[in-house]
């Protein structure tokens, strides 16, 4: 199965479960999966963190909420849920604001919403995310 954002191939625990599931083809399983395994994070993560979470070990609640993350997104856009997307990156953003994947990604899904008014609003919108994320790569 294409994924729009690559899966880390090291993965334990729950994004682990959540990546058989999706990768098998049960994407609303893995999106239900997904959205649980996240609620239950959020209260093991810090409200905010400076550091990116892929650095992080395999296994800690920081490094999971990105993988989950990371595997919902790609669950929601397999079926064209961009709102759903737009969503749990907008969380994530909140717990990761120095993650440039976040940012990347947000400019991505964006991107590939076709239920949009203003195009150049998008575009803009977009271009706004790519730059942020360029800023904090430079960082």
């Amino acid at each position: 199965m294409s994924t729009l954002f690559a899966i880390p191939s090291h993965l334990v625990g729950a994004a682990a479960d959540a990546a058989k599931l999706y990768l098998s083809g049960k994407v609303q399983d893995a999106i239900a999966f997904c959205d649980q395994e996240l609620a239950a994070l959020e209260k093991q993560i810090p409200p905010r963190s400076n550091k990116p979470p892929q650095t992080a070990d395999p296994a800690s609640a920081v490094y999971q909420y990105h993988a989950l993350t990371l595997i919902l997104v790609n669950a929601l856009a397999q079926i064209e849920e961009w709102k759903a997307a737009k969503a749990a990156l907008g969380r994530y953003r909140v717990h990761f604001p120095r993650d440039p994947w976040g940012f990347r990604a947000g400019a991505e899904i964006t991107r590939r919403d076709p239920v949009v008014k203003d195009k150049a609003a998008v575009a803009r919108a977009a271009q706004l995310l790519e730059d942020e994320a360029k800023r904090l790569q430079g960082a």
